[in-house]
């Protein structure tokens, strides 16, 4: 009996110290670097879509992929499938905020009167400022048909959200790996900026406000479903 306890004691060791095979992806035009599992995930960013293998695979296109890019200031989108009717889709976006240059520069009071804002906005009440080493104003609502998670964050002068949206609900353990993902996110920070004003007056909010990408994107899911059904055909 202490033989057969002592083995489950040795393997949940191994399981909780065992590593997270995670791949540091650093975002081109952007400050930020993201921690995924790919051998999880479907990663594409701007950078790695010309001959991208999977791409070709699902039978998405170069064209496709860039312009997608381009018109949802998506910097990277990242594909995990759950079944053959779920996922969860990643995003990181961008926007430039013209009266702001890092939001952790602002008090926690001030950044909940934005989150309120927000989630007015997207017609929830699921919202708070969340923080790692930067402040982040968190939001959960519905679009589309689709459950979103956003995580909205201003570093450098440039908005960044990273949304999550998938076709059902999230569930806890989900919701902690969004959590555990948006935790390892680093950004290269421009010290030397200094915020033209220190309070959230009504232009700095609506300027963070208009910086703040809402609403579900235009999902990979669907063309990549479309792919393997050809493929299997």
């Amino acid at each position: 009996m202490k033989k057969v306890f002592k083995s489950i004691v040795i393997l949940l060791l191994m399981i909780v110290i065992s590593p997270v095979m995670a791949k540091e992806f650093t975002i081109s035009e952007t400050d930020i670097k993201m921690n995924l599992d790919d051998s999880k995930w479907y990663v594409f960013t701007r950078d790695n879509i010309k001959n991208n293998k999977q791409l070709k695979e699902f039978g998405i296109s170069e064209d496709y992929m860039s312009t997608t890019f381009k018109n949802g200031n998506i910097y990277l989108d990242a594909l995990k499938i759950i079944n053959n009717n779920d996922y969860i889709e990643l995003f990181v976006m961008k926007k430039t905020v013209d009266k702001v240059k890092n939001i952790s520069n602002y008090s926690d009071k001030q950044l909940e009167s934005l989150a309120k804002e927000l989630a007015k906005n997207e017609k929830t009440s699921d919202y708070k400022v969340y923080k790692t080493d930067y402040k982040y104003v968190y939001t959960q609502y519905e679009d589309s048909g689709k459950t979103i998670i956003d995580y909205y964050t201003v570093i450098n002068g440039k908005g960044y959200t990273i949304k999550t949206q998938k076709n059902t609900d999230f569930t806890a353990a989900e919701q902690q790996e969004i959590e555990n993902i948006i935790k390892n996110i680093s950004f290269n920070v421009d010290k030397s900026l200094k915020e033209p004003k220190k309070g959230l007056n009504p232009v700095i909010k609506d300027a963070l406000i208009g910086a703040a990408i809402g609403g579900a994107s235009g999902a990979l899911y669907g063309l990549i479903k479309k792919g393997k059904n050809k493929q299997s055909k």
